[in-house]
C-alpha cells in the first residue's frame, strides 16, 4: 500500500511538471479554499466580538437603568422584585438577576434583598471579591468558564438617595443562544464550503481531463497529419508503376500469344486498374477534406453522360451474367462537370454490379418538377435499416464479413460520391430493401437563371 501511494505521488509529481496547467488549477484551489477559510473564520470571531460588545452595551444599559430606579427603594423589596421580574421576562438571556445591600455598610457581608431566583432572597452572599468591584458609576464584567455557552456576570454598585454605596447590582447573562446562531452560520458555511470545495475538486477533475484529452487531440492530429502525408506519397508512388504495368500489358497484347496468356494479361490489367482506382479514390477523399478538388461546371444534358458509363460497364455486367441498360424519359439541361457526374455514375453502377448476383441494372432519368432525378436501380442483395444509415459514411461496407471478403473495395467510394455530388449542388439518397434490391437516387436543379452556381476555380 506503501509503495502504491510513494507510486502515485510521483506519477502526479511527473504529470504536474509536464502539465503546468495542473499546477496552476491546483494552486489556484488551494487559494480559493485557503481565501474562504480565513474570510470563514475571521467572520466567526468579528461575529463572536460584535455580540460580546452589543451585550456589553446592553448590560450596561440595563444597570444604569435599574441603579438608577433601585437607589430609591432599597426598603421595598418587593417593588424591586416585581421590576426583576419584568426586565427577566423581556431579556431572556439574563440567568441570574439579585440586588444586594451592605448591612451597616460592610461589603464584605452583603445580603440579597431580591432576586430572580426567589429562594436567593434573604441570604449572604458568600463571593465578597465580587463585591470588590461594585462601583457607583461603573458596571464590571467577569466573563464565565462555564460549559453551554458563553457566559458574563456583571455588577454595579447602587447608592441611597444621600449618594452613599449601600448595596450592589449583579446579573449573570448566557450567550448561548446568540452563539448557537452563530454557529448554525458556521455549520451552513461549513457545507457551502465543502461543497465549493468538492465543486473545485470535480472542476479540477475535469481540467485534468481535457487537458488529457487536448493531449490526446494533439497526438491524433499529428498521427492524422502523418496518416495523410503517408496516404499521399503512397499514392503518388503507386500511381507510376500501376501506369507502367497496364502500359506493358498493352505491349503484350500485340504480340503472338496464346489465349490462356491473354486471358492472364486480361486479369492483370484489371487487377492493375482495380488498383488505380484505389488509389484514385485515397487521393480523391484527401483532396475533398481539404477542399482542393476543382469543378468544372458547365450547363449539359446528363443523358450523354449515362449512355457513356453504361456503355463502359458493360462487360463488367456480361461477365456476370447481368442486363444493364437504360431508360431515359425525358431530359434537361443541369450545371454539372461531366467528368466529375461520370465518377460518380461509375461508383453507382460499379456498386450496383458488385452486389448483384442475377437480374438486371437500369439507369433511368426522367424530370421531377425543378430537378433531373437519375436512379441507379438493381435487383441486388439490398441493404437492412441498419446498414442504410450508415451508408454515406467513410469505410462503410454493407453485406456480411463473408460478402465483404468476396467483394472488393474500401469502404470510400460512396462518400466520395455523396461529397461531390453535393459540391456540385446536387443531393444523393437510397431506396432498398434487403433481398430485393436498391435504388440510388442523385438529383440535381434544372438549369435557369436563379440557380445557376459559381464556377469554381
Amino acid at each position: 500500500m506503501f509503495s502504491f501511494l510513494v507510486e502515485s505521488f510521483i506519477s502526479g509529481l511527473k504529470r504536474l511538471r509536464n502539465n503546468p496547467q495542473l499546477t496552476y488549477t491546483i494552486l489556484l484551489a488551494v487559494v480559493i479554499v485557503g481565501s474562504f477559510l480565513y474570510i470563514g473564520y475571521t467572520f466567526i470571531g468579528v461575529a463572536q466580538d460584535a455580540q460580546g460588545r452589543l451585550s456589553d452595551a446592553r448590560t450596561g444599559v440595563l444597570h444604569d437603568t435599574f441603579v438608577a430606579f433601585a437607589g430609591e427603594y432599597l426598603n421595598e423589596p418587593l417593588i424591586l422584585e416585581d421590576r426583576i421580574q419584568q426586565i427577566a421576562e423581556q431579556n431572556p438571556v439574563i440567568q441570574e438577576f439579585q440586588v444586594a445591600i451592605f448591612d451597616d455598610g460592610r461589603q464584605s457581608a452583603p445580603r440579597i434583598i431580591a432576586a430572580l431566583d426567589e429562594s436567593q432572597v434573604g441570604q449572604i452572599d458568600d463571593r465578597p471579591d465580587l463585591y470588590r468591584h461594585a462601583y457607583a458609576d461603573l458596571s464590571y464584567t467577569f466573563p464565565l468558564q462555564e460549559s453551554g455557552g458563553r457566559h458574563f456576570l456583571t455588577i454595579r454598585g447602587i447608592t441611597d438617595p444621600s449618594g452613599n454605596l449601600a448595596g450592589a447590582l449583579i446579573t449573570r447573562e448566557e450567550l448561548s443562544e446568540a452563539d448557537q446562531a452563530i454557529n448554525e452560520r458556521i455549520q451552513s458555511s461549513t457545507i457551502v464550503l465543502i461543497s465549493l470545495l468538492v465543486l473545485i475538486l470535480a472542476l479540477f477533475l475535469r481540467h485534468s481531463h481535457i487537458i488529457d484529452y487536448a493531449e490526446l487531440y494533439k497526438k491524433l492530429k499529428e498521427l492524422d497529419k502523418m496518416k495523410d502525408e503517408f496516404i499521399s506519397m503512397a499514392s503518388h508512388e503507386l500511381r507510376t508503376p500501376l501506369t507502367h504495368i497496364r502500359g506493358y500489358v498493352d505491349m503484350l497484347q500485340d504480340e503472338d500469344l496464346t489465349d490462356e496468356t491473354r486471358e492472364t494479361l486480361k486479369h492483370i490489367d484489371s487487377q492493375a486498374l482495380e488498383l488505380d482506382r484505389l488509389v484514385a479514390d485515397m487521393l480523391d477523399v484527401k483532396r475533398l477534406e481539404q477542399g482542393r478538388i476543382k469543378f468544372d461546371l458547365k450547363e449539359v444534358t446528363p443523358d450523354r453522360v449515362i449512355e457513356e458509363v453504361v456503355e463502359d460497364s458493360q462487360r463488367s455486367a456480361e461477365v456476370k451474367g447481368l442486363n444493364l441498360g437504360t431508360n431515359i424519359k425525358d431530359t434537361g439541361r443541369i450545371y454539372i462537370d461531366p467528368s466529375r457526374l461520370k465518377q460518380v455514375l461509375v461508383n453507382l453502377v460499379g456498386n450496383s454490379v458488385k452486389y448483384t448476383d442475377k437480374g438486371s441494372i437500369m439507369v433511368k432519368q426522367e424530370r421531377k418538377g425543378d430537378e433531373i432525378e437519375i436512379r441507379v436501380h438493381d435487383t441486388g442483395q439490398g441493404m437492412s435499416a441498419e446498414e442504410q444509415k450508415q451508408l454515406f459514411g467513410k469505410f462503410s461496407r454493407v453485406g456480411s464479413k463473408d460478402q465483404q471478403r468476396n467483394i472488393k473495395g474500401t469502404g470510400l467510394g460512396l462518400w466520395i460520391t455523396k461529397t461531390i455530388v453535393e459540391q456540385m449542388g446536387g443531393s444523393i439518397s437510397a431506396e432498398s430493401i434487403e433481398g430485393v434490391g436498391s435504388d440510388f437516387i442523385v438529383r440535381f436543379p434544372i438549369a435557369d437563371s436563379s440557380n445557376e452556381p459559381q464556377q469554381q476555380k
